[in-house]
């Protein structure tokens, strides 16, 4: 994820960062899959997606504190 687009995390609404989430989470399963089978070599992929999913979750935490707070 580039600085740009992690800037617009925080612009997006819930239903999109979760609709983001779902899909970096299947791409993680399928490539832990292609890992596992030994048909990816690209084992740097896993780790990225590992982080673009850490920071939807923080992003949709603080949209979760910010609606308790209101």
């Amino acid at each position: 994820m580039k600085t740009n687009e992690r800037k617009s995390l925080h612009g997006k609404s819930r239903e999109e960062l979760q609709k983001e989430l779902k899909s970096k989470l299947s791409e993680l399963t399928k490539t832990r899959i292609e890992r596992f089978e030994k048909q990816n070599k690209n084992t740097r992929l896993e780790r990225v997606l590992r982080v673009d999913i850490a920071r939807i979750r923080t992003v949709l935490q603080e949209l979760t504190r910010q609606e308790k707070k209101v």
